[in-house]
């Protein structure tokens, strides 16, 4: 079955007023764009032209190290050589660039996405730097196609490397087109499904049944692909991690686990959803549950949760750049961001949705940023005990700005408490490490792809030099400053 949400439809059939139009964009963002758009008219340029960087500085992500007056020689879509600049010798018919004072480092991931039907997102991602990014529902036929348009230099776009293709959840389905699944042998026979549809591993959603979750966890097993997504309300984060899911989705879920009232809370929520006919009385339900856990915090439910988390290798994507654009969804001064001029008109007339927008008085405002201090006090506590972090930014959700969102997400990383190198790495080397791809991506070293961002501005020093950027290369095409300007302006037009 091939995805075709109409998210227009879904609010009208089931009569969501407008308050619930803004949750629903907010929690659900993959069904914004709708229909087949036209790639933009493009200049993209010519692949395997040999090409060296030369006096540049290389930042090693292995050792989070400067390696200072470096000559890097790119052929095809592979880097080459790598080394002291007075020690490699560029051949003849090598392109020099001189890139002395500036600061190379591997083309980042954005580890959820959601793409939709759109060719005139993909350019943004290049635009910023974000080289391959992970779909976390989409039509695998529009993936498959843009994978080979991409490839085949036919639009500009990143690395699509992996699907989810349709979403795994309950008999009430949060969205139309989910593979609904019951029982334990109705979730095994989910995996089967999306596999043979061509999903790259298996997505898991709130309304799943606890019998159908562990379905789904052991086919997945048994068929050696992962399963991610959200973590279902019938489930706790301790068994889910148990049960081998790979990488949880947001942090819905995760105070509740970390919560002394978690029994009661989860019953609570469990209740609201017996008897309902639609997955959105358990919905809200589940959002209150999670909000009110902040206030039961317990540290040792919480280490506890940690570490198995740790032991398990289960690996948690925050989405620290939507929980930002949800808790500010209704301020006018964030609606007034510059780079709206770039979205397409029917992106923006969901992200605008809502009458009641307003600037936020000064008592707001606190009430708003100390609830998102909750969250990156949530992932400062994880990451100090070793959990491993993703980023990912759940783009196209409201203000959720593809490519350019990426280095929000990075820039909460750091306010969470991270290194500027950890950031970094999180978004290179480490998200390359869990698609199992290091040995090609996420570091810039011979025989890797030839995948890289040139910065202005040293981004180990300072995160927000990240947004400096002098050229990419994806795919061995460089993209100078003025390439990555005209597909900006394209997109404007």
């Amino acid at each position: 079955m091939t995805r075709n949400y109409s998210l227009s439809t879904f609010i009208s059939r089931n009569r969501v007023n407008v308050k619930w139009r803004i949750a629903l964009v907010l929690l659900f963002p993959f069904a914004l764009l709708e229909g087949r758009t036209a790639p933009m008219p493009q200049t993209v340029p010519a692949a395997n032209t040999p090409i060296a960087f030369v006096h540049v500085c290389v930042i090693d992500l292995n050792s989070s190290t400067l390696r200072g007056n470096y000559t890097v020689i790119i052929k095809g879509a592979l880097i080459d050589q790598v080394g002291p600049s007075d020690q490699v010798n560029v051949p003849e018919g090598v392109g020099h660039l001189e890139a002395r004072g500036k600061f190379l480092v591997p083309g980042l991931w954005d580890m959820h996405v959601h793409i939709g039907s759109n060719a005139l997102l993909l350019p943004f991602y290049i635009a910023n730097g974000v080289t391959a990014v992970r779909s976390m529902a989409d039509s695998v036929t529009e993936i498959r196609n843009f994978r080979q348009q991409i490839e085949g230099g036919e639009i500009t776009g990143p690395r699509i490397i992996a699907t989810a293709g349709q979403i795994i959840d309950g008999p009430h389905a949060v969205w139309p087109g989910s593979v609904s699944a019951a029982t334990e042998s109705e979730g095994r026979d989910a995996v089967d499904q999306v596999i043979a549809e061509g999903s790259d591993f298996a997505k898991v959603y709130d309304m799943l049944p606890r019998a159908a979750y562990f379905g789904v966890a052991e086919e997945s097993k048994r068929k050696n692909i992962p399963f991610a997504g959200h973590l279902p309300m019938s489930v706790t984060a301790v068994e889910a991690s148990d049960a081998g899911q790979k990488s949880i989705e947001h942090l819905i879920g995760i105070p509740l686990a970390c919560s002394a009232k978690e029994v009661s809370l989860r019953e609570e929520v469990l209740e609201s959803g017996r008897h309902a006919d639609s997955a959105w009385p358990a919905l809200r339900a589940y959002r209150r549950a999670d909000s009110a856990a902040f206030d039961s915090y317990s540290s040792q439910k919480a280490d506890t949760l940690y570490a198995r988390l740790v032991n398990n290798r289960t690996w948690i994507v925050p989405t620290l750049t939507n929980t930002l654009a949800s808790i500010h969804s209704d301020d006018k001064t964030f609606r007034s961001d510059p780079r709206l001029q770039y979205m397409p008109d029917n992106l923006l007339s969901f992200w605008q949705a809502g009458e009641h927008s307003h600037i936020l008085t000064t008592k707001e405002q606190r009430s708003k940023n100390r609830s998102l201090q909750k969250y990156l006090h949530l992932v400062r506590a994880m990451h100090r005990k070793g959990v491993q972090i993703l980023p990912g930014t759940d783009t196209p959700n409201p203000f959720s700005f593809p490519g350019f969102g990426l280095h929000d997400e990075l820039k909460l990383l750091v306010k969470a408490g991270f290194t500027p190198a950890e950031a970094l790495r999180a978004a290179t080397r480490d998200s390359a490490r869990f698609m199992g791809l290091l040995d090609s991506y996420g570091t810039v070293e011979p025989r890797k792809a030839a995948d890289l961002i040139l910065l202005d501005a040293n981004p180990l020093k300072d995160i927000n030099s990240i947004d400096k950027i002098n050229a990419v290369v994806t795919r061995g095409r460089l993209f100078r400053r003025e390439d990555l300007e005209s597909l900006l302006r394209s997109a404007r037009k």
